[in-house]
């Protein structure tokens, strides 16, 4: 089974800046109206916390701040999906598990409801953060989705962060 990284959506701030609530040309705007929410991944059977509960709290806690002092929602997702990330404590980034064949692959996406765009990373083997790299592509490629070992040069030619595979 393919590992995929966990997904934290801060969706309903994403969709309080799509264009339904915000006019087509205009850039989303911190308003005292938003909601965030996080999803720590999926797990197919009981598992004890460990401090996952607590660090979708603080991640939730920096987002609203975030959002509150004018950040993008684009940021904010991407920073409380790089938390979750750098934490270990879920299938993610650092804390993502092996597949069948004992090797870690990592993937993540990442879309601006605003204008539609998107970009995804699939079965990376050495980057830090998946969902950073995902933005790269998104950002500063005219690709959508970068798979295998060599999508994982390209992103790192686009300034995404590597470490040992294991």
């Amino acid at each position: 089974m393919k590992v995929c990284a966990a997904f934290a959506a801060a969706a309903m701030a994403e969709l309080l800046c799509s264009s339904a609530l915000a006019a087509p040309d205009e850039r989303c705007r911190s308003t005292p109206v938003f909601a965030v929410a996080a999803h720590g991944g999926e797990t197919s059977r009981p598992q004890d916390d460990h401090g996952r509960l607590a660090a979708m709290r603080a991640a939730l806690v920096r987002a609203r701040a975030a959002l509150e002092s004018g950040a993008t929602s684009l940021d904010v997702v991407e920073s409380i999906v790089r938390s979750f990330e750098d934490s270990g404590l879920f299938n993610a980034g650092r804390g993502a598990i092996a597949n069948a064949a004992g090797v870690v692959e990592t993937d993540a996406s990442i879309m601006d409801g605003r204008d539609q765009r998107a970009g995804g990373v699939a079965s990376m083997l050495k980057l830090k953060n998946p969902v950073h790299a995902a933005r790269l592509v998104m950002e500063k490629s005219p690709h959508v989705l970068m798979v295998g070992d060599r999508g994982e040069a390209y992103v790192e030619s686009l300034g995404a962060e590597t470490v040992p595979p294991d």
